[in-house]
């Protein structure tokens, strides 16, 4: 991941490297690994501190999906039906002015 961020990223000059301060991911250990995730690399590379922001959007969806596995099958067809429902712009228009 450092080759490819020096490729892609640092080859495009010196500005571009200086105005780094952080980078946001997945939670990935190739990222955040204490010792050889892309955060620590970087902050050796550069020479400062990085911020190294495990992305919240990737917490909630894994949250997400983990709920929706142990509901009943039950539940998760009619929150299909509805949302297929509601698809229409007319009828969420309908369910605003409810």
């Amino acid at each position: 991941m450092l080759q490819i961020t020096k490729e892609k990223l640092f080859d495009l000059g010196d500005r571009v490297k200086d105005n780094l301060v952080g980078f946001i991911h997945d939670h990935a250990s190739n990222f955040s690994g204490k010792y050889n995730g892309l955060g620590t690399l970087l902050r050796k590379e550069t020479g400062r501190f990085i911020f190294d922001v495990k992305d919240p959007c990737h917490s909630l969806n894994l949250i997400f999906q983990k709920s929706l596995e142990i509901l009943p099958s039950k539940i998760t067809g009619f929150i299909d039906d509805i949302h297929n429902h509601f698809l229409s712009p007319q009828r969420r228009a309908f369910l605003n002015q409810l």
